[in-house]
């Protein structure tokens, strides 16, 4: 996060293609299933599964050196780093492209809420992540010779605020999905603080 005169940058998080990482994973894993199971030999296993592992890990590696030669991560411009509860403020997002086609034929964006979880369960410690809230974002592209930039108003719903505890995190984030002209894809992940509404007494200014 840095500061540009009035406005804050904040920086996208894991700028990676998530969801292709994701169904290689998935179709690895049913892959050395299916093979198993026709091969009947429990020897094999352990050497598919770091095979597969170790594909998905190349995969993965190339798609992120991919994306950043093509595009710097996404960032987010707003006024403020802090964001209050049942509040709207506005802000615009920016992408550069350093290679390929700069038109976006579709953004999308949307707020999520996920919480993360972190218990004991007999000797072993255990996590859930799980998304709580997800809502649409209207976006409005605006002119920008470098790349992608669309303006935003990002609508706070009375929901928990941002929570840092070692054991329950709940935090906030800005999604965006670009398609570009020449079907590349990507999403970027803009992490938002969000604190509670300033409640003022009456009588007080």
């Amino acid at each position: 996060m840095q500061r540009t005169g009035a406005s804050t940058v904040i920086a996208s998080v894991g700028d990676t293609g998530r969801a292709g990482t994701v169904g290689l994973v998935v179709t690895g894993l049913l892959t050395l299933g299916a093979v198993a199971t026709l091969v009947g030999g429990a020897f094999i296993t352990i050497p598919l599964i770091l095979a597969v592992f170790a594909a998905v890990l190349g995969v993965f590696s190339a798609r992120a050196v991919g994306i950043s030669r093509r595009m710097d991560p996404g960032v987010l411009h707003v006024a403020t780093d802090v964001l209050l509860l049942s509040s709207e403020v506005p802000a615009t997002f920016r992408r550069r492209v350093k290679r390929g086609s700069r038109e976006a034929t579709s953004v999308t964006a949307r707020l999520v809420l996920e919480e993360f979880v972190s218990y004991q369960a007999g000797t072993e410690r255990q996590t859930q992540t799980h998304e709580v809230w997800s809502g649409p974002v209207p976006t409005q592209p605006r002119p920008d010779p470098e790349g992608v930039a669309v303006d935003v108003v990002l609508r706070i719903p009375g929901y928990p605020p941002t929570i840092d505890a070692p054991s329950n995190k709940v935090r906030w984030f800005l999604v965006v999905d670009l398609t570009m002209a020449d079907g590349f894809t990507e999403d970027s992940r803009i992490p938002l603080h969000v604190a509670p509404a300033v409640h003022t007494p009456r009588g007080r200014t």
